[in-house]
């Protein structure tokens, strides 16, 4: 079942009998829709809704503000590191060890250090860095609380109409040999359902043949393929992708490419932060300066290593998400999928990690990593060629393949395995 916790779930057959000699002509498929018609996704009316926490908006902030906290330190750190690209050296560096014992001295040490260590800044290495900083900051504007592809009631039944499941079509495509009589049975098991309550265990290794999964009781109907229910949002997400708590939405078929580009933004910005504080090499003198001005002195020197060691680590973390994600959608899957795998997602079972059953070639699936996003229509809306913009907007009607190909001699569609090589 299809639950909040995100668990595995069933393949929406209910078997007309459970007997021994039980196939797949004694297995009727449930209505393609289910849905009560007052039930429609985050509606007060849902039998099992309930309100969301008090505090959970309050936390989502809090996690938001704290994301901007570190990338306004990040920015800070490049722009104060001394010595760096972003300052032209000055003069003032000649009058750094003026002498201890006059006060004037003291003051005249204290400002050259500063001088000396800071100078001049240069405006454009200073645009280029800015620049990138708003781009990164109007893409998260654009992406935090975005409709990841959040299903509800009226968007599955026009989906449905668009192209309703045949229910005979669906059978044929099924490939499932009827279960064995009880005698010639080797598990000892009369006509019993697996663990998930869906097929005999004899046909459970089959090709999912469905473009809908088991039933979400938070929702009241059966998602598409590929959707899962998220407790933090409290919706089925269309071609769901993960949760992200820094922008408090999902990721899904609507905001993916988004998302992308929102994290290549991340690394782009670390990347020039980085190669403005990876310049600074100043050296302040500290030798016959008062403990004041030997304090000031040994802080400008610390602080491009301090904001070394503050950037590195947030940069290679981005940057290994960035890699991620562009795998995903150069092969056509999720997290969740690459995450939870054959063993907790019926719908991939009879699969390796290699399969990816819905990628299509490297180059279609980012074209259609790209084109899904909504980005597309909400543009559309506003230049007027759309009456009605995002609003008619159905989830991708994903299937499974027939048969997966493990032997093609077309490597440059199968990249990760083919007849030559595979890569797990």
């Amino acid at each position: 079942m299809l639950g909040n916790d995100g668990e595995d779930v069933a393949v929406e057959m209910t078997p007309a009998t459970t007997t021994a000699t039980a196939g797949v002509d004694s297995l009727e498929l449930e209505p393609a829709l289910e849905l009560a018609p007052e039930v429609t996704v985050g509606s007060s009316s849902s039998p099992t809704d309930s309100p969301a926490p008090a505090g959970a908006d309050a936390a989502a902030r809090r996690v938001q503000k704290t994301y901007l906290s570190m990338v306004g330190f990040a920015y800070l750190l490049a722009v104060a590191s001394p010595g760096t690209i972003l300052w032209t050296s000055s003069s003032a560096c000649a009058g750094a060890s003026s002498s201890p014992g006059d006060h004037d001295g003291v003051s005249s040490a204290a400002s050259s250090i500063v001088g000396c260590a800071y100078g001049t800044i240069d405006a454009r290495v200073l645009a280029k860095l800015t620049l990138w900083a708003l781009a990164l900051l109007a893409s998260f504007r654009d992406l935090r609380g975005s409709d990841p592809g959040s299903i509800s009631g009226d968007i599955l039944r026009r989906w449905d109409d668009a192209e309703p499941e045949d229910h005979a079509e669906v059978k044929s495509r099924c490939f499932l040999e009827p279960a064995p009589p009880s005698s010639t049975r080797t598990d000892g098991l009369v006509g019993e359902l697996d663990a998930e309550r869906d097929l005999p265990r004899s046909l459970s290794a089959k090709l999912y043949p469905h473009s809908r999964r088991k039933r979400c009781e938070r929702c009241g109907f059966r998602p598409p393929l590929r959707s899962h229910h998220c407790k933090a949002c409290d919706a089925c997400v269309a071609t769901f992708d993960h949760h992200c708590a820094f922008l408090g939405t999902c990721v899904g078929e609507r905001n993916h490419f988004r998302f992308w580009t929102f994290v290549a933004l991340n690394v782009v910005c670390l990347h020039v932060a980085l190669g403005i504080v990876g310049t600074g090499r100043w050296e302040a003198p500290v030798l016959g300066l008062r403990a004041d001005s030997r304090l000031l002195a040994a802080v400008a020197r610390a602080a491009p290593w301090l904001a070394r060691l503050y950037l590195y680590p947030i940069y290679a973390a981005a940057l290994a998400l960035w890699v991620v994600h562009t795998i995903l959608a150069l092969t056509g899957s999720t997290t969740f999928e690459w995450t939870k795998g054959p063993e907790r997602i019926e719908y991939l079972r009879g699969t390796r990690s290699t399969d990816f059953p819905f990628g299509k070639g490297a180059v279609r699936n980012v074209a259609a990593f790209v084109a899904r996003d909504d980005v597309w229509a909400r543009a559309a809306a506003r230049v007027g060629r759309s009456d009605d913009g995002a609003g008619a907007w159905t989830p991708v009607r994903w299937r499974m393949p027939d048969r997966i190909e493990r032997e093609s001699e077309d490597w440059w569609n199968h990249p990760w395995q083919n007849k030559y090589w595979s890569c797990c």
